[in-house]
C-alpha cells in the first residue's frame, strides 16, 4: 500500500478522495471507517461487495450518498402503517413521488453512506477501532488493500472472546490517572496471560 504521504499528494492533486463510511440500521448510526478512491463508483461498488451478502444483492438501492437495502417487499408497508403514516404514504404516492419508508418497525433495513471528507489530513488516512483494527481501505487499484491492524494483541484479544477482548483494552488505553482498581487491572492480565497473550 502507498504511504500516507504519498496518498495526501493524491488527494491535494484531486486524483484522489477520501470518504467516512457510515453504517445506519433500524437503532443507530456509527462510523464504520474510511476509503479512498479516485472515483464514487468504486465506492459504491465497493459497499455492496464488501457489506450484502451475494444472494441480498439485487434489493439493494443506490443514489448519490451510498446504498440501502430494506428485509420487505415495498408493496407490504401499507399493512404495517398506522392511519396517519397511510395518509402520508397515500399523498406522496398521489403527488407521482416514490412513497418513502415510513419507519413502522416491521421492517429492518441497512443504510451505508459514503460522506466525503472536505478537507481531509493524515488522521483521515486511518481508523483505529477500539478493536486493535485499522478499517482504511485503499480502492485505488485493481485490488482493495486495507490498513494493517494497529494493535495486534488487542485485536486477537477480541477474537478469543468480548471477555479477554475487554481485559486487553482496559490495559491498552491504562494510564495512572485513571480510576482502575488494582484488582481489575491484575483480573485483566490473568485473562490475557491465560489466553497466552503476554
Amino acid at each position: 500500500m502507498r504511504t500516507n504521504a504519498e496518498l495526501m499528494e493524491m488527494v491535494k492533486s484531486g486524483k484522489a478522495t477520501v470518504y467516512e463510511i457510515w453504517e445506519s440500521d433500524s437503532n443507530d448510526r456509527s462510523h464504520f471507517g474510511n476509503v479512498i478512491s479516485d472515483s464514487y463508483d468504486k465506492v459504491e461498488s465497493w459497499l455492496i461487495e464488501h457489506f450484502i451478502k451475494p444472494e441480498y444483492r439485487d434489493m439493494v438501492e443506490t443514489d448519490e450518498m451510498g446504498i440501502s437495502i430494506i428485509s420487505c417487499d415495498k408493496d407490504q408497508c401499507w399493512d404495517n402503517l398506522n392511519e396517519m403514516q397511510q395518509n402520508e404514504y397515500f399523498e406522496e404516492m398521489e403527488s407521482g413521488k416514490d412513497a418513502m419508508c415510513q419507519d413502522c418497525d416491521q421492517c429492518q433495513y441497512l443504510y451505508f453512506t459514503a460522506e466525503e471528507i472536505d478537507k481531509p489530513d493524515m488522521s483521515d488516512l486511518d481508523y483505529e477501532t477500539i478493536f486493535g483494527s485499522n478499517e482504511f481501505y485503499n480502492l485505488l487499484g485493481d485490488q482493495v488493500e486495507k490498513k494493517e491492524n494497529t494493535h495486534k494483541t488487542l485485536f486477537n484479544a477480541w477474537n478469543i472472546s468480548p471477555e479477554v477482548g475487554i481485559s486487553a483494552l482496559l490495559l491498552s488505553d491504562y494510564t495512572p490517572e485513571k480510576a482502575l482498581s488494582p484488582e481489575l487491572l491484575e483480573k485483566s492480565k490473568r485473562d490475557l496471560e491465560k489466553a497466552g497473550l503476554i
